[in-house]
């Protein structure tokens, strides 16, 4: 496995959340959302936007800071020192960090030659202080869309707080790991990210009586369910509703015994 080596805190966090896109965009340091965030090479990042997290996910080598967010005067002299997000440098499309203005003004002073020197100090660093990648954990499936949004962007918590299929919005959306969720509030929002499992829909989000006959199918939105325990079934038509309703416990189990199969990978 390659080895990586990313400046992150005791929580995993990069750039002590701060939002990395920020950088290029606005060319400031802007904190970003817990609520919005991406995991990259072990380490997880936060944005101010949905609209950044989805930028960073496109392209992350683009918007991830140079010499894994170690302070780069540091890595001129083959050592690597943590850094301050407020203390920073943009030069030809990358993002340089310092662990203090000492650092930074000593940088500059000698621009190209720093950053040919911290380019070439750097893979041996890596290799000295790296680890290997994590292999990705292994996740249930999760029926979404082309651009990873879950239940064709429809609340996963009005489901269960109002029984009603309620579209949701981008500037209300939340990642759950590799999907991203839209809310129609920030309040939903905000329930979801205390507690997930709790809202998710049942079979990651495909057709419940589909999975049932041991199949995978999309789903239409306003075609659901809501079991007494308070877990969302969606459905591809309402046909599908008619019969899962017709014998809900047994293809509830059914469902369930099929879906180990179906949905792991």
């Amino acid at each position: 496995e390659p080895k990586v080596l990313v400046h992150k805190t005791d929580e995993g966090l990069a750039i002590q959340g701060f939002d990395p896109v920020a950088f290029f965009t606005h060319a400031r340091a802007g904190e970003g959302d817990p609520i919005l965030n991406a995991v990259h090479e072990d380490a997880v990042y936060r944005f101010a936007s949905a609209t950044n997290r989805d930028l960073f996910v496109a392209s992350p080598a683009k918007y991830t800071p140079a010499y894994g967010g170690y302070c780069a005067s540091a890595v001129t002299k083959m050592a690597i020192k943590s850094s301050y997000p407020t203390i920073f440098w943009m030069h030809e499309g990358r993002l340089f960090f310092f662990h203090s203005d000492a650092a930074y003004e000593e940088w500059a002073a000698a621009l190209e030659d720093n950053v040919a020197q911290a380019d070439d100090n750097w893979p041996k660093l890596v290799e000295k202080f790296g680890t290997s990648s994590a292999p990705a954990p292994v996740r249930w499936l999760t029926n979404k869309t082309d651009k990873a949004v879950a239940i064709q962007g429809y609340d996963p918590v009005a489901y269960v707080t109002e029984k009603k299929a309620v579209q949701g919005t981008e500037e209300y959306s939340a990642v759950h790991e590799d999907a991203v969720y839209h809310f129609a509030s920030q309040e939903n929002r905000n329930l979801f990210a205390a507690d997930p499992k709790k809202y998710l829909p049942a079979f990651g989000g495909f057709c419940g009586y589909m999975a049932s006959l041991n199949t995978l199918k999309d789903i239409t939105p306003t075609c659901f369910d809501v079991t007494v325990l308070g877990r969302t079934v969606l459905m591809h038509n309402p046909k599908a509703l008619e019969l899962w309703k017709a014998k809900k416990a047994e293809n509830m189990a059914k469902a369930t015994g099929n879906w180990e199969g179906l949905g792991f990978r």
